[in-house]
């Protein structure tokens, strides 16, 4: 069986790949790449949870402003 998560692509336009072994990357710590969650199933929910809350609070502070037009400005800059 193969994941296509688990397979390295070439950019030089080679015609074959080169696939790590299921058990190459087993994670013991948990971490995120670019604001992505990476390790245990609670580490990610808890992550998934902390950022809903931190841009629900952001999208309330927006709501605030009196202008819909600043509004409107502030979610498309933040959330584009």
């Amino acid at each position: 069986m193969q994941l296509t998560k688990c397979v390295v692509w070439f950019p030089h336009g080679l015609d074959h790949f080169i696939s790590f072994p299921l058990d190459y990357f087993t994670p013991n710590v948990d971490f995120y790449i670019l604001g992505t969650p990476i390790g245990s199933k609670s580490f990610i929910e808890s992550f998934v949870v902390k950022t809903f809350v931190e841009d629900l609070g952001t999208i309330f502070n927006f709501l605030m402003f009196t202008n819909p037009h600043v509004t409107f400005a502030m979610f498309s800059l933040c959330y584009a």
